[in-house]
Formats: C-alpha cells, structure tokens, sequence
C-alpha cells in the first residue's frame, strides 16, 4: 500500500512538473512569435496605428516593387545568379517596413517637438494678453496639432473638472517634459498663485525659444541634407562594386564562391549600415 502511494505522489509530481514545462514553453513560444510578428510589416504597421499613422498595403507594394526592380537588377549584374539574387532582394523587402517605421517616427518626432515650440511660444503669448490661465489653456488647443492636442484637451478637462490648475500643468509636463515648456508653464504656476506675471521674464523666455527654435530648424535642414549624401554614397557604392565585379569577371571569365560570399556580405553590411543608420537618426532626434 505504501508503495502504491509513494507511486501516485511520484506520478503526481512528474505530471505537474510537465505541464509547468510546457506551460514556460508555451509562453516562451509566444513571446517568441510576438517578437517576430513586432517586426513584420502587420506588426510595424500596427505601431504606427498606434501613433495615428499607418503604412498601407499599397504603399508598401509600391516600394517593394520598386526596391526590387532596382536592387534586383544591380545585385543580378555583380553576382550573375538568380538564386542569390532573389535571396538579398526578399530579405531586403522583408527589412522594408522596419525601415519605413522609423524614416515614419521620425517625421512624427518632428511634427510633435515643432508643436511643443508652437504651445511654449502660444503660451507666453496668451500670457501678454493678460488672459486667466484657463483661457490660455484653452484658446491654446487650436494652435497645435495631435497628439499634443489631444493631451491638452484632456488636461483641461481635468482641470475644468477639479480647478487644479497647477497639478494639471503637472500633468502635461510628465508627459512633454521638455526645458522650454517647464519654463513656460512656471510663470503660469506664477500667475495662478500670485496672481501677476513679469512681462520681462515673457520677453526673455519668448525670445529664447524662439531662437531655439531655429537652431532647431536648422537642423532638421541639415539632416535631410546629410540624409540625401548618406543614400547618395550607398547607391555609389553599389555601382562601384558593380563596376569591380565586372572588371574581375572581364579578367577572369568567371566568378568563384568566394567573391559571390564577399558580394552577399556586403549587401547585408549595407542593410544594416541603412537600418541602424534610420534608428540613430530618430534617437538622436531631440530637444532639452
């Protein structure tokens, strides 16, 4: 009888630590999955959605179909196989919408610290204007755009709601925490509590972001310079290795395994050059 009982606790153990083991596989599987799902085109495109934009279908079949006429002719005219040639072409196109989701980040970066200066200076504005803080708040939202927008909204809401207008200010800084806005907002936390602004102080903060500004414009002027010498200098590189290749071909009638191993590695250098280059760009993209 014993013997039974210690065979059932034993049976017992065994099957519960089997089903933990595929519950942990289970779950590892599908975080696995999502993981990859995060960098296909359905993925990226329902980050954007997310942010309100989108990247269609036909879109991406517009510039899959154009990356592959023009990738697909120039690795076609340095490997002389089809084969390898339709492997690079389809993991670039695969790479495309990862690609596109930042070129997309960062123009949507660029729209929202645009409006962060617009809602700085409109505030200060207001301000001269000797207008209550609500009413700044609140003839401020016509002057930007979402998702800055929708965010302000809703801070006045709240603060029409609980009359705190300080901890409403509170709330749009935990979410924009930016220098230029923190600044703005405390001459209005000045005025809501003493009741009175500095117009010199305005003046000073007005100009300052205003000079801030466009250095800031400057440069977003320069980056899409170095952005276009950047795709520029990828593009001469891929002509250059078509020009050797064809000089070594010319030399040697044919082509060995290990040129067209080199020609692989140097298409997958370039799609990473290109993505990592796309991601550094949108990191780097910011204000104090």
């Amino acid at each position: 009888m014993k013997i039974v009982f210690i065979v059932y606790w034993i049976s017992l153990y065994l099957i519960n630590n089997e089903i933990q083991h595929d519950k942990v596989k289970n779950t590892l599987e599908i975080e696995l999955i999502n993981k990859i799902n995060s960098f296909t085109y359905i993925g990226i495109n329902n980050k954007l959605k997310d942010l309100g934009l989108e990247y269609t279908l036909v879109n991406y079949g517009k510039h899959a179909l154009l990356l592959v006429i023009c990738l697909g002719f120039i690795c076609y005219m340095t490997i002389k196989r089809l084969d390898v040639t339709l492997l690079i072409t389809t993991v670039y196109t695969i790479c495309l919408p990862y690609l596109i989701y930042f070129q997309k980040l960062q123009k949507y970066k660029e729209k929202l610290l645009s409006n962060i200066f617009i809602y700085s200076e409109s505030l200060l504005m207001y301000l001269r204007e000797d207008k209550t803080v609500v009413d700044i708040l609140r003839d401020v939202e016509d002057s930007v755009d979402n998702p800055l927008k929708n965010d302000l909204i809703e801070v006045n809401n709240y603060i029409n709601k609980t009359t705190d207008i300080v901890n409403g200010l509170k709330i749009m800084e935990d979410k924009y925490n930016y220098s230029i806005v923190i600044n703005a907002h405390i001459i209005l936390k000045h005025k809501v509590i003493e009741g009175i602004v500095n117009n010199d102080l305005i003046d000073y903060l007005y100009t300052n972001i205003e000079n801030y500004e466009l250095s800031f414009q400057e440069c977003l002027a320069k980056r899409k310079s170095n952005n276009f010498l950047f795709y520029l200098i990828i593009v001469l590189n891929a002509f250059g290795v078509l020009s050797l290749t064809n000089f070594i071909n010319v030399q040697s009638n044919q082509q060995s395994m290990t040129m067209i191993l080199v020609l692989i590695l140097f298409y997958i250098l370039n799609l990473c050059t290109i993505l990592f280059y796309e991601k550094w760009c949108f990191k780097s993209l910011s204000i104090e």
